[in-house]
């Protein structure tokens, strides 16, 4: 029987959710240990989305955690296991502890942390007193919780033991997957534990069910690596190599299963010899797997691409559309600086998707392949600059056809703009473009992406003015409207003026607290008035109220020496002891671009570096002083040679231009690049 003993003790009112006050808690609670049919689920449904959704502050959630190991711990609850999975999620069970502890200390003071990290203490705390829980009747409650230990290494040394104890008497295939891969991941972040984990797996690499053999070899190659295991070390990588491409049930059906794929990728190393045997396998399936194992290669070793992109060129023929798409999309997006060696396999793949009649992924129930096809062909020739892809893309933007990821691929093609005008013009006057149904409103690529990348053509796009003109009537598109006027129309341009009028007619209207609207449309008014005077009045007035320094800042920068009346200010910034971070760089940025005097932004620039060596807008300005900032030499050289990815979940293309910008600045200081 559920007691929840003082439930109603707590000051819920006075804490908070993802929705406001936590008054609604003690119902939802007590909703989870209802029998009434429909009730449990509305319930857990409830406390999952408002204990989940509070990016500002959810100081509600550590006080609930208790309850919630009560009700997971009590027969008769309907779906324990769901209630286990919450605690994994709200505790952060999916971040490294390591990851979590560094990411905690970067911010301590922001309203994340500040709930994350007793919410956390409070899962990790109810973790060893409910390990009876791995013994329950129900294998569901059983596997979760298995689970859920697994997400918390601060607990390892007490946790292992516990799981490993239980896996010789388990008998359900997916339980025991989860004990051993939960026990796995443990002992990969507490060492000590490694041996122990290692000699308890061992066995099991010839238990009958496949799934638990394989998961007996990942566990096992966490631990030990390329190390030698005693007699089992050839048989490691065997299991591995042939669990590509095979159904593992116990496995695939488990929460680690997107992990294991990664990882059995990472075991097996992405060997060439291994994918180049795997693209012939007779099995789609294994092909496909292959596929992924070596995307994921290249999207951890930047070295592998050379050579793995043009063994992935023929499988962009397969017969299989979906091993097919997936090579697309290897070459496409984990390719990088080498997926020219796939060029013209990716340009004839292409050319066969365009072939298809409906290109709209949502159209009907479920995309089709070609549409993918499609959309990893547009992007990976246009990131070449290959001229292969302009008829297709102007097809695409003809039909609006939202499988793109619009701003990449138009600056990417920028140089066969012209050759693209006339069906931008179709889109951008496409009666549907300022009301594009809601699957489509995606940040790459809706409309709003379409017409950021129209801006990335500057002013070859001349011509659309006119047409962007007629978007400033449109409140959901007027910002990107805007953004794209200023960058489009030249001050030469006819339209000039009358593009000049809207710009100062809105700026008459528009509220100063609705940022980032203000120094977005003095920047654009500015780029095609080049009314200095109007443009730095209106700025300085902004920097001066102390707010919107993101957008401010950056705009007082590209007006470089025009805004020199804006440079004190700008200087009393940067001798500002508790100015942001981020404010700083800019602040930076801007009094050099308006002074070119690197030595007042020296500092800011290489505190900004030494804590965050990616910030792009740091290393621009370091490629834009050159010798004077020759002390960041060392970090620059480490961005450049680093082989990995450069931001973590980040896309291999956004490690690329960290990188270029890393080339950019060794050369500018005269450094060997």
């Amino acid at each position: 029987m559920v007691c929840l003993a003082g439930l109603d003790e707590v000051a819920w009112a006075d804490l908070s959710h993802g929705y406001g006050p936590a008054s609604d808690v003690p119902g939802l609670l007590r909703d989870l240990a209802s029998d009434v049919l429909g009730r449990a689920d509305r319930g857990y449904r409830r406390l999952a989305d408002v204990l989940s959704n509070g990016e500002d502050g959810c100081d509600a959630v550590a006080p609930t955690v208790p309850y919630l190991w009560e009700l997971a711990a009590t027969r008769g609850v309907r779906r324990r296991d769901r209630l286990l999975r919450l605690l994994h999620q709200l505790g952060g069970g999916e971040l490294r502890w390591r990851d979590f502890v560094a990411a905690s200390a970067r911010e301590p003071d922001s309203d994340v942390w500040r709930w994350a990290v007793p919410a956390r203490r409070a899962v990790a705390d109810g973790t060893v007193p409910h390990a009876w829980l791995l013994t329950d009747p129900d294998p569901g409650v059983r596997a979760a919780t298995a689970h859920l230990f697994s997400g918390f290494a601060e607990r390892a040394g007490e946790l292992v033991p516990v799981l490993l104890a239980r896996l010789p008497v388990e008998d359900v295939p997916r339980v025991r997957v989860h004990l051993m891969l939960a026990a796995a991941l443990l002992a990969q972040q507490s060492r000590p534990a490694g041996p122990a984990v290692v000699a308890a797996l061992v066995p099991l690499l010839d238990d009958p069910d496949p799934g638990v053999s394989v998961a007996a070899a990942v566990g096992i190659r966490w631990q030990a690596g390329d190390r030698p295991v005693g007699s089992v070390t050839g048989r490691v990588p065997a299991i591995l190599l042939g669990a590509l491409g095979r159904p593992l049930p116990a496995l695939s059906r488990s929460p680690f299963a997107e992990q294991t794929r990664d990882l059995v990728g990472a075991a097996l190393g992405g060997a060439t010899q291994v994918i180049r045997q795997g693209l012939t396998a007779s099995a789609a399936l294994t092909r496909r797997s292959v596929v992924a194992l070596a995307a994921g290669r290249m999207a951890r070793d930047r070295n592998s691409r050379t050579r793995l992109v043009p063994l992935l060129a023929p499988a962009l023929a397969d017969r299989a559309p979906l091993v097919r798409v997936a090579a697309a999309r290897a070459v496409a997006y984990q390719g990088g600086h080498a997926r020219g060696g796939a060029a013209d396999a990716l340009a004839d793949a292409l050319t066969r998707a365009m072939r298809h009649e409906r290109l709209d992924p949502f159209a009907g129930t479920r995309p089709v392949p070609d549409v993918w096809l499609a959309e990893a062909g547009l992007y990976g020739l246009s990131q070449l600059g290959d001229p292969r892809c302009v008829p297709h893309l102007a097809r695409v933007l003809a039909e609006w056809r939202a499988v793109v990821r619009w701003e990449p691929v138009l600056a990417g093609i920028a140089p066969y703009a012209d050759r693209l005008l006339p069906a931008a013009r179709t889109a951008v006057r496409d009666p549907r473009l300022p009301d594009v149904p809601p699957r489509l409103r995606a940040r790459d690529t809706g409309a709003a992406a379409l017409l950021a990348g129209v801006a990335a053509w500057g002013h070859q796009a001349a011509d659309l003015a006119e047409d962007l003109l007629a978007l400033l009537d449109h409140d959901r598109l007027q910002l990107d409207a805007v953004r794209a006027l200023g960058a489009v129309t030249p001050p030469t341009h006819p339209l000039a003026v009358p593009v000049t009028a809207a710009l100062s007619a809105l700026l008459d209207a528009l509220d100063t607290a609705s940022w980032p609207w203000p120094p977005t449309v003095v920047l654009a008014y500015w780029r095609v008035s080049r009314d200095d005077d109007t443009a730095v009045r209106m700025l300085l007035g902004y920097l001066r109220a102390g707010t919107g320094w993101g957008y401010t800042l950056p705009a007082l920068a590209e007006l470089g020496p025009a805004a020199a009346a804006a440079a004190p200010t700008i200087g009393r910034l940067l001798s500002d002891p508790v100015l942001p971070g981020g404010a700083s760089i800019q602040a930076a940025y801007a009094w050099w671009r308006i002074t070119a005097d690197p030595l007042p932004a020296l500092p800011a620039l290489l505190a900004t570096l030494r804590t965050e060596p990616t910030n792009r807008l740091a290393l621009t300005c370091v490629a834009e002083i050159g010798s004077p900032a020759a002390t960041a030499v060392p970090i620059l050289r480490r961005l450049r040679d680093r082989n990995g990815p450069l931001l973590p979940h980040s896309s291999v293309d956004s490690s690329e231009a960290i990188r270029r910008l890393a080339v950019d600045a060794l050369r500018a200081i005269g450094q060997p690049s």
